[in-house]
């Protein structure tokens, strides 16, 4: 029996598992011995498992201890170890953005505790603007939605702090080879508790020099800060503020060209949020705003060009999950949303008239959801809900409603979800660039640009076996798609005087279907994962032409992860990544008239790229020191890219006006054989 201590914290050891409880403890005496009611109870385990997949299927990551393995330039990521999983890719090293079963990158919504991030990377894929010691717990679900993802088709990546009362102040700082950052956890008050980071680097003082060629020049720093306040003014209620901003600043210099090219983006995400316990029920709302800009300019002798674009997010929305009794259970939500967006424009100078600025764009989206479960037995869970909404921007009003069935088995031999499911989408992002730079730009649904709508199927079935020591999960998908969007427009397409981007935007259907397996090793000194996909996705947007290959369909994949701890101190790591060659649209002849350079194009996407493989390799030298204060020390040292194969991200074609002659030039990863070192403290 526990004694009685009124707001105690329990600590409770096992040969496995340290549990922290925390909670109210209401006490009684009684003769014999103390009693104690836990009113509320939070266990939080600590563990060297990276991920852990649920019952439902969806997979719960550890930032952190991510951050002691796998790291891209001295840097932790969560989102990068998500491209390890089956079915989850960005195409290539530059790739940024998530491809989850054969969707656009669009389709894949990002948030951080509860608000959507728009650009989740820092320039070419390299890590993600998110600090995984700020945000550690990532949750990753790929087809299968509780609710409907509000205004996405595709997967969701929700990154948030952790939860729980902090008992002490804590920090980490690391030192990369690119860039620096700190973070610090602090229990203000017995109520409040504040955590802050914030990173920025020094790319141009190392490396500079070697981002120099003969004749041309790249410059880049970033930065990012992110404050968390958590206020648990009692038992029942939690109040979450957040702040996040980053920016991005890159800048080319080519004086073949005599071009001076130069991209800035950042995102800012503010949110509040309250969550109030009521018996077994909980009530959750929350107020957003989420900003994303990019400023895109070129600079020549006789030409400046700037392209422009922009957008925001403003929401208030909350949820309500009731139990009813042990049968019965109800989930309803509401979401109110204003997107305010400024289309990309070309700002021209030197060349014809100059262009006239668009006004932004507004949009309103309103929606209910509900959701109605029933056990019909002991392993047998149903579910119906629905999403109903409605959108209005300028003339076009639609009205949506997108229903979903589930049903899940739990038995002995396995956990099975199966579920159908309707979704839509008012925003559309397209661009310049299939592998999603900053340049890509976001557009509110019209009549032109209808509302993408999905109906997907899906089955995941996960079974945990030897007492957990080892997880298997497949997954398998069909999703049907109305009104997808992809950009037609070209380059030279900018100097017209009427360029609009809606002009350059082709909409059509197409279908993703495929299948992912996984299987885990979580115990030991040696753990792991193996994965294969296997993925077909395909865009019709001319009936003459009929139906053509996505440029996100990577058709196989193959993904391997292994940890192995050699003692208390030393550990090693590895990952390795096959995927088949990316889509490409092939040109099949070029055609010189007077001066001008034609181009004719072979059917859209019939190409591919060379297959994309990669071994990155990882050891990590950790001890603690105890003078003045308890420390813990991390070294880590990896090399991306181990055998230093050349993978191909970008074919272009130039033509020498000397010797008259068209040139075929690959361009290659950045993650060429390239090592790095990094030095985390923890205390």
């Amino acid at each position: 029996m526990l004694r009685c201590v009124s707001g105690a914290t329990l600590r409770i050891a096992s040969l496995s598992l340290a549990f922290i409880l925390t909670g109210s403890i209401e006490c009684r005496a009684a003769e014999a011995a103390d009693s104690v009611n836990l009113r509320e109870v939070e266990v939080v385990a600590t563990s060297q498992r990276i991920s852990r997949l649920d019952d439902s299927g969806v997979l719960t990551v550890d930032a952190s201890l991510i951050g002691k393995n796998l790291r891209s330039l001295g840097e932790a990521d969560a989102v990068g170890y998500l491209k390890l999983l089956p079915g989850v890719t960005s195409g290539n090293d530059y790739g940024s953005g998530l491809s989850i079963q054969g969707g656009d990158y669009s389709h894949t919504l990002f948030r951080i505790n509860g608000a959507p991030l728009f650009f989740p990377y820092h320039f070419g894929g390299i890590f993600s603007v998110v600090s995984p010691a700020h945000y550690p717990i990532v949750k990753l679900e790929k087809a299968i939605h509780e609710l409907p993802v509000p205004s996405r088709l595709g997967g969701l990546v929700d990154m948030s702090t952790r939860r729980g009362k902090l008992d002490r102040v804590a920090g980490s700082g690391n030192v990369g080879v690119i860039s620096s950052g700190l973070g610090m956890s602090i229990p203000v008050s017995g109520t409040l508790d504040v955590i802050a980071s914030a990173r920025i680097s020094y790319i141009d003082e190392l490396y500079g020099k070697l981002l120099r060629g003969n004749s041309s020049a790249t410059y880049y720093d970033l930065g990012d800060v992110s404050v968390t306040a958590v206020w648990t003014p009692g038992l029942h209620d939690r109040i979450t503020s957040d702040f996040f901003m980053n920016s991005d600043n890159l800048r080319i210099l080519d004086d073949a060209y005599a071009m001076n090219t130069l991209m800035k983006w950042k995102n800012i995400v503010a949110s509040v949020g309250w969550e109030h316990r009521m018996g077994k029920g909980v009530i959750k709302t929350s107020a957003y705003y989420s900003g994303f800009s990019n400023r895109l300019s070129l600079a020549m002798p006789q030409l400046g060009l700037r392209l422009p674009s922009g957008i925001s997010q403003v929401s208030v929305n909350g949820t309500i999950d009731l139990p009813i009794d042990s049968l019965w259970r109800v989930k309803a939500g509401y979401d109110l949303m204003l997107n305010t967006v400024l289309p990309q424009w070309a700002d021209l100078s030197g060349y014809s008239s100059p262009h006239v600025e668009p006004e932004k764009e507004h949009g309103y989206e309103a929606a209910l959801s509900a959701g109605v479960y029933r056990r019909v037995s002991q392993p047998l869970m149903l579910s119906v809900a629905v999403r109903v909404a409605g959108y209005a921007q300028g003339r076009y009003r639609k009205l949506l409603v997108d229903p979903s069935v589930t049903a899940s088995l739990s038995e002995s031999w396995g956990n099975i979800k199966f579920q159908v499911a309707s979704y839509s989408q008012a925003l559309h992002q397209v661009g310049f660039s299939d592998i999603g730079l900053a340049s890509n730009f976001w557009l509110g649904s019209t009549a032109e640009l209808p509302v993408q709508r999905a109906l997907s199927a899906a089955v995941n079935y996960n079974k945990s076996f030897f007492d957990g020591r080892y997880t298997c999960s497949a997954d398998i998908y069909f999703k049907r798609l109305w009104n997808s969007s992809e950009y037609d427009g070209y380059i030279l397409g900018l100097l017209d005087g009427d360029y609009t981007a809606r002009d350059n935007i082709l909409t059509g259907d197409g279908y993703n279907y495929g299948v992912d397996l996984m299987l885990s090793r979580n115990f030991g000194r040696f753990i792991g994962s193996a994965g294969y996909a296997f993925g077909i996705a395909r865009r019709r947007f001319d009936p003459t032409v009929g139906w053509v290959t996505a440029s996100s369909e990577l058709r196989h994949s193959v993904n391997m992860f292994a940890r192995y701890r050699i003692d208390s101190r030393w550990s090693l790591s590895a990952a390795f990544t096959y995927a088949s060659g990316r889509p490409v649209t092939p040109i099949k002849a070029f055609y010189m008239v007077g001066e001008n350079v034609f181009m004719d194009y072979g059917r859209r996407n019939s190409g591919n790229l060379p297959a994309y493989h990669r071994l990155d390799l990882s050891a990590t030298y950790s001890f603690a020191t105890r003078k003045l204060l308890q420390l813990r020390h991390f070294v880590n040292v990896s090399v991306l890219n181990a055998y230093g194969h050349r993978n191909i991200d970008i074919v272009s074609y130039n033509y020498d006006s000397d010797d008259n002659m068209f040139y075929r030039k690959e361009v290659a990863s950045l993650y060429r054989f390239m090592p790095s070192v990094s030095y985390t403290i923890e205390f």
